[in-house]
């Protein structure tokens, strides 16, 4: 079952969902997703990465299978910070060129070119911030090895490395989450956005 947001949803005797999680612009090479678990048996159940696999299946020309790990959160951190620093020097560089092009053409004075280089500390500042908070928050988030009480629920975050394979390639992402001898699948378009049952 697939909700208007991406989520897809599978029940069993346990209730677990897959929802897309997009919202790093720096982190365009994970797959990343919300997952929720549900106990709706009489005892308690547990969830780890371990329990989570990930294949990507190519389609068209290309139909080789691969399988991508779960990733851990201190290789996760690293990869963000890599990646938070160089979309950092990219938006620098960027907004430098545009107040050094538009200065030197007159289109700008500069008093206004002054005034937007302190529009960019002050957006820097803003932007480490926000990456200082999402890091703190990640490890209360994280996915991480769980024991799910009866009538209760887990959320974690869970990511995937998708650096290495073909940025053209064309298919889809099959997740199988392994719970209590209980096996939930769930499809993604290679694109995070749209579903496909």
């Amino acid at each position: 079952k697939t909700g208007y947001d991406g989520t897809i949803v599978s029940q069993k005797k346990h209730f677990v969902s897959l929802s897309p999680y997009s919202v790093l612009d720096f982190a365009k090479d994970k797959a990343m997703f919300i997952l929720v678990v549900e106990n709706d048996g009489e005892g308690p159940i547990s969830i780890s990465d371990e329990d989570i696999s990930m294949i990507f299946e190519g389609n068209g020309e290309d139909l080789t299978s691969e399988r991508i790990n779960v990733q851990s959160l201190d290789d996760f951190i690293v990869d963000l910070e890599k990646g938070y620093n160089d979309n950092e020097k990219k938006f620098i560089y960027s907004t430098l060129y545009d107040i050094w092009y538009l200065s030197t053409n007159g289109i700008i004075d500069s008093e206004t070119a002054t005034d937007r280089l302190q529009d960019l500390k002050y957006d820097i500042e803003a932007m480490r911030r926000q990456n200082e908070i999402f890091r703190e928050m990640l490890p209360g988030v994280f996915i991480k090895p769980q024991t799910i009480t009866p009538d209760s629920s887990y959320t974690g975050i869970l990511a995937f490395d998708a650096g290495d394979m073909n940025k053209d390639g064309e298919g889809r992402f099959q997740i199988t989450v392994s719970i209590d001898s209980e096996k939930h699948s769930f499809a993604f378009k290679r694109s995070f956005n749209d579903t496909m049952k």
